[in-house]
């Protein structure tokens, strides 16, 4: 199921690398930036290398939005 997306924004080139239905890394290069994760109905966006260690940085209703919040 590990599916990979390049995006190109203002602020550089993320890859969103699809983990599960719910669940997506997030990274520039070799760094993982953090995640975003479906939760009902609403995109968490979680930052820091290890999901289990991320922190929290959002909540929305719209996927690239969430993912925006992770750009360093």
């Amino acid at each position: 199921m590990n599916t990979a997306a390049q995006f190109n924004t203002d602020n550089g080139c993320y890859t969103v690398k699809k983990m599960s239905d719910t669940l997506f890394a997030v990274s520039a290069g070799e760094k993982v930036l953090g995640f975003v994760e479906r939760a009902g109905s609403v995109w968490v966006a979680s930052r820091g290398r290890h999901l289990s260690k991320a922190v929290e940085v959002a909540q929305s209703p719209d996927f690239d939005l969430a993912l925006h919040r992770l750009e360093a």
